[in-house]
């Protein structure tokens, strides 16, 4: 007897609901039609914001030791070098060169920026891809044409500033092996 009470008191509620509702209904449907409105109109007045992506192939230089053991296991090394890679193309050094290419000071979207290499980098992604030597690099901003721009030149400079580092590496490794020859000569 009792679920059949508190059954009927439910009914009664939904109709008291039902009946606020007919009686408002003008109130309801115009509150719906304004939301919907303003949802719409607000669409259309945002800025689009476009997403380019450049894909840049890393190719694996991790230090190959001939006639000598590798203290780590060959796999660690790669991930580690590819995390580096990532890191690489974030970099202020790199970005920089950007600002500079492109001439970043000059544009529109970055005028109120205090720190212009600190504002492209808030907008740049970098991801690598599973199981690939990949790594996809991304730029957002409201012009189609600029977000590109962005996206090939942080390839561009990251490649440049990889190459840079490779010769700065093997002018180092020529001065060191140069300056050991003379000394290892003499007990021979």
């Amino acid at each position: 007897m009792e679920t059949q009470h508190a059954s009927h008191g439910t009914h009664e509620t939904v109709l008291v609901y039902w009946r606020v509702a007919t009686a408002h209904r003008y109130v309801i449907l115009a509150v719906f039609a304004f939301s919907v409105l303003a949802a719409i109109t607000s669409t259309y007045l945002m800025t689009p914001i476009y997403r380019a992506t450049a894909r840049v192939l890393v190719e694996d230089e991790t230090p190959r030791m001939v006639g000598m053991q590798v203290a780590y296991p060959v796999d660690m090394l790669q991930e580690r070098y590819y995390r580096t890679q990532v890191e690489l193309i974030k970099s202020r050094p790199v970005l920089r060169a950007v600002v500079r290419r492109l001439q970043l000071n000059t544009w529109e979207e970055f005028a109120g920026a205090k720190d212009i290499v600190s504002a492209l980098a808030g907008r740049v992604t970098v991801k690598p891809m599973l199981n690939t030597k990949l790594i996809d690099v991304s730029f957002e901003g409201p012009d189609r044409t600029k977000v590109a721009e962005v996206a090939n030149a942080i390839v561009e400079c990251f490649r440049e500033d990889s190459i840079q580092r490779g010769k700065n590496s093997s002018k180092f490794a020529t001065g060191w092996i140069s300056e050991q020859v003379p000394r290892l000569r003499s007990p021979v």
